[in-house]
C-alpha cells in the first residue's frame, strides 16, 4: 500500500475586503481579509444557478503574513490551503466562538486570474529560468529509505520566490511594482 497522501483543508473564492496587515496581542504578524465564496445549485435541467456568496474571515500569520502583504487585492480569485481555527470572540454569536481560515499557502486561481510569473535567476540559469522549471539532472539525488521505497530529492533550484504579477485585459503583465 502506498504512503497516506497529506491533506490539509482548503478554500477557493476571493477578497471581499482589502487584506489588512496588523499584529497580534503578543506581536505577530497578521493578515487579515474577509473573503467571500461562492455556491451553486445544479438545475434538474443540468444548468447550474448561482446563490448568494457566504463570507469567512480569513488570516496569515507570522513571516507568511508579511510576504502576502501588497500581493493581493479587494476582489482577487485564490485558492488556498490552511486549517479552520475556532477561537472565542465578543463579537461571535451565542455561543461566543468565531471560526477563520488560517492560510498555509495560497495563490490566485489560475482559473479565474490571467497573470505571467516572473521567475528569478537560479545558479544553472543566471539570467533567469524560461517558462518551465529546470531541474538539474546532476544536483537530483536518490535515496534508499528504510521501508525500501526510493526517494528521489530534487533541490530548490529558485534563488528568490516566483512572482506574480497581475496580467492586464490583453494577458500582457501590467506595469506595476512586485507586491503591488
Amino acid at each position: 500500500m502506498s504512503e497516506p497522501i497529506p491533506t490539509r483543508e482548503s478554500l477557493a473564492g476571493f477578497f471581499a475586503s482589502e487584506p489588512r496587515l496588523g499584529t497580534t496581542k503578543t506581536g505577530n504578524t497578521r493578515l487579515y481579509a474577509r473573503v467571500g465564496v461562492e455556491h451553486w445549485s445544479k438545475e434538474p435541467d443540468g444548468t447550474f444557478t448561482e446563490l448568494e456568496p457566504t463570507y469567512h474571515d480569513m488570516a496569515a500569520y507570522g513571516p507568511l503574513a508579511e510576504r502576502l502583504e501588497g500581493r493581493f487585492h479587494k476582489g482577487d480569485r485564490f485558492v488556498a490551503h490552511g486549517d479552520t481555527r475556532v477561537y472565542p470572540s465578543a463579537r461571535a454569536g451565542e455561543d461566543g466562538m468565531a471560526l477563520e481560515f488560517v492560510v498555509r499557502r495560497i495563490g490566485h486561481d489560475i482559473t479565474r486570474t490571467r497573470y505571467t510569473v516572473e521567475r528569478g535567476p537560479t545558479a544553472n540559469h543566471p539570467a533567469g529560468r524560461g517558462s518551465t522549471r529546470a531541474v538539474d539532472q546532476d544536483a537530483a539525488t536518490t535515496d534508499v529509505s528504510a521501508s525500501g521505497s526510493r526517494l528521489r530529492t530534487v533541490p530548490d533550484l529558485s534563488v528568490e520566490p516566483n512572482n506574480v504579477r497581475p496580467a492586464d485585459a490583453q494577458g500582457a503583465a501590467a506595469d506595476l511594482p512586485l507586491g503591488s
